[in-house]
């Protein structure tokens, strides 16, 4: 089941119960990076915004940014501007311990016009979002998909397999991110079972994924022309989604 309730958050914003995860939504168009936004990233972060080449990266990397720390501020009622991250090998991003004693963990992902923020509580997670651009089929399947995976594409009607691959990769992705590991992990090593009505998941020679039962996946709806997923590894899971206003 493809998970669209979306809702405004009315009222407090609660911690994640255990076995709860919060995922926000937000549209990258109805926000304008203004002072808000700047004035409370760090100077290293203002530093990356200022490298991307266009405007639009710029944009949407200080928006989700500056929400990120609004909303990690209103979790653990800090200010968002003193939020400080730590950074794995791979440069997935955590909280500095001190600031995050209930071990609040955090995933962000944006595509085109929307990001998507997934948080939980001591739980690992990654949530992944795509749209639906010129996507070269032929280049990526060999690299993203395993052979059993190809060998389906092949019966697929051509007018369906980019969906199909897009859901596909967000499921992968969100997998990966929930490890932590980029891409040192080739995603063609995840098998995913086409088509998704009924997902079934299988790993093969990853260590991490062995208990592939004791994750909880979640196909999200964004908007049409995008697909996106959220992973976690605990089951289960009660997700809870918001609209960001």
């Amino acid at each position: 089941m493809i998970r669209t309730d979306w809702a405004l958050k009315a009222g407090a914003l609660a911690f994640p119960e255990e076995g709860q995860v919060h995922v926000w939504r937000v549209s990258l168009l109805q926000e304008d990076v203004g002072h808000r936004w700047i004035a409370i990233l760090s100077q290293e972060e203002l530093q990356r915004a200022a490298r991307f080449a266009f405007e639009r990266d710029r944009h949407t990397y200080t928006v989700t940014r500056g929400i990120l720390r609004t909303l990690l501020g209103q979790y653990l009622a800090l200010p968002p501007a003193a939020i400080r991250f730590l950074y794995n090998p791979f440069g997935k991003p955590s909280l500095d311990f001190q600031q995050n004693p209930r071990h609040l963990t955090f995933n962000v992902s944006h595509s085109h016009h929307f990001s998507l923020l997934a948080f939980g509580a001591a739980v690992d997670l990654g949530v992944d979002v795509e749209h639906a651009g010129k996507i070269a089929l032929a280049d990526l399947v060999p690299i993203v998909c395993s052979p059993r995976e190809q060998d389906q594409f092949r019966t697929m009607r051509p007018a369906d397999r980019e969906r199909a691959f897009l859901r596909l990769w967000t499921h992968k992705e969100a997998m990966l991110k929930t490890l932590g590991a980029g891409l040192s992990i080739s995603p063609d090593r995840i098998e995913v079972t086409l088509p998704l009505e009924e997902p079934v998941r299988l790993v093969k020679g990853i260590p991490e994924m062995e208990e592939i039962a004791d994750w909880s996946l979640c196909e999200l709806s964004v908007q049409e022309d995008y697909a996106a997923a959220l992973a976690v590894r605990a089951r289960p899971i009660a997700v809870r989604l918001w609209d960001w206003r």
